[in-house]
């Protein structure tokens, strides 16, 4: 969800923590002002409500709604001086309070106003399920007028880059991202050009449980699932060979 990474920065922030459960549901906001210091505002909700909401709120259903219902709870928040900051609100749906493997959903938001058909989502590996079972979180609305610099220098020179993930990696910048990369591309272990992809095809409905459960178990975990299902696949390749 690279396009709600923004707001997030104009908030004055560079990441959040969602940590302990409430208990109750929780819809929160949190606004960065231009000197960064921070206002946040949280509101309870039962899940008779949410549920309510997810059955039809206006015009819209499932997480539409509750991204509704939350913007009109903390929209003025985020408006100053007659315009609207830029902001976003991160919201669940109805699976990621049922099942393992809900998504986070969010719309984009220009003037205060939503843009039909313009969404993005963070669906891989059920964290809308994560934040709305575990921590009992299911809207984080987030935005506000920050606009410090991080860098000192231009980082849009790679030398620069490179300078940066020499001193905090040990690697240039290239190198790193491609190795942080590798479980999506060629790995020499398994032999795969592509983690979902190349295993779909052959896997199915196998492969489909390991990565919807992949944030509640280890890596170690994953990496011997998916060596059993990579042997499996071999053997069952070399067996139909052998018969030929």
């Amino acid at each position: 969800m690279g396009g709600a990474a923004l707001p997030l920065y104009h908030a004055g922030l560079d990441y959040v923590a969602v940590e302990g459960r409430s208990e109750d549901y929780l819809i929160a906001a949190i606004k960065g002002a231009g000197d960064g210091t921070l206002e946040t505002r949280f509101e309870e909700i039962s899940e008779r409500d949410i549920m309510d909401l997810f059955h039809g709120y206006g015009d819209k259903r499932g997480w539409y709604a509750l991204q509704q219902y939350t913007y009109e709870k903390f929209n003025e928040l985020f408006l100053g001086e007659n315009r609207y900051m830029d902001f976003r609100i991160l919201t669940v749906g109805p699976s990621s309070l049922n099942t393992n493997f809900g998504a986070i959903c969010s719309t984009v938001i220009r003037n205060g106003k939503f843009r039909l058909g313009v969404d993005d989502w963070a669906g891989r590996g059920g964290m809308g399920s994560l934040m709305a079972q575990a921590h009992r979180t299911v809207a984080i609305a987030y935005g506000g007028t920050y606009n410090g610099k991080t860098f000192t220098e231009n980082i849009k020179d790679i030398k620069v880059v490179n300078k940066i993930f020499q001193e905090e990696f040990q690697e240039k910048y290239t190198e790193y991202v491609i190795k942080a990369g590798k479980k999506f591309n060629h790995h020499e272990f398994i032999l795969l050009s592509n983690l979902q992809t190349s295993l779909y095809p052959e896997l199915h409905a196998d492969l489909t449980d390991s990565l919807s459960q992949v944030i509640y178990i280890s890596s170690c975990d994953i990496v011997c699932k998916l060596f059993y299902l990579f042997l499996h696949r071999s053997f069952k390749v070399n067996f139909i060979a052998s018969l030929l």
